[in-house]
């Protein structure tokens, strides 16, 4: 069934900070030019978070860490060998990265955002960080490509920690979809810049 969404003061959308600084990239949508998908992201994230099944709940439970350990963990069970230090270097390379993204853009975590609209949503976490690009997804996402190409015979079961981990960062209520789908595009325009070739 098709959910309704609910009209709000287009006045409120005034008063939600953005950030002031108006340089943009070339690689990621500026969301600050999109306020009202922002705003549309944060209705559909009240329907999704107030509408929690078991599933999800689990999900969200079994996701709450850093990404890397999943693949580790992974790798493990599968008896797949990697260097550790080029691995970690990635890692660090990828979380400075999302790190100069989010204090550049500074948009605030829905939970805020959701305030200043005057919407609720269900967020199950309070972060401190600001919500875009998703460091989760962006990190998970170019892991998801590095171990796939260390062991390809596994490609499946590492994109799908990834799938997993967006899904978890929706239903906990700490990432819009818009977030989710700026770390994806950056992965992906990483990947065509043969990024991991670095780390390789």
């Amino acid at each position: 069934s098709k959910r309704k969404v609910e009209s709000s003061d287009s006045s409120s959308l005034s008063k939600i900070s953005l950030g002031k600084d108006k340089k943009t990239t070339s690689i990621l949508p500026d969301p600050r030019k999109r306020i009202e998908n922002i705003h549309s992201d944060i209705k559909y994230l009240q329907h999704l978070t107030t509408n929690r099944n078991d599933d999800q709940i689990r999900l969200i439970t079994k996701y709450d860490k850093e990404p890397e350990n999943y693949f580790y963990d992974l790798c493990k069970e599968k008896k797949i060998k990697f260097k550790s230090e080029k691995v970690n270097k990635l890692i660090n390379y990828v979380e400075e990265l999302s790190k100069t993204l989010k204090n550049k853009y500074k948009i605030p975590r829905p939970c805020d955002l959701a305030k200043k609209l005057k919407i609720n949503i269900d967020s199950l976490a309070k972060l401190n960080t600001f919500s875009y690009p998703c460091g989760k997804v962006l990190k998970s996402k170019l892991l998801s490509h590095y171990f796939s190409y260390i062991d390809p015979r596994y490609d499946y079961e590492f994109q799908q920690i990834t799938k997993d981990i967006e899904l978890a960062c929706l239903y906990a209520g700490i990432n819009t979809p818009f977030d989710v789908r700026g770390s994806l595009l950056l992965a992906q325009k990483l990947m065509e810049k043969k990024v991991l070739k670095k780390f390789i």
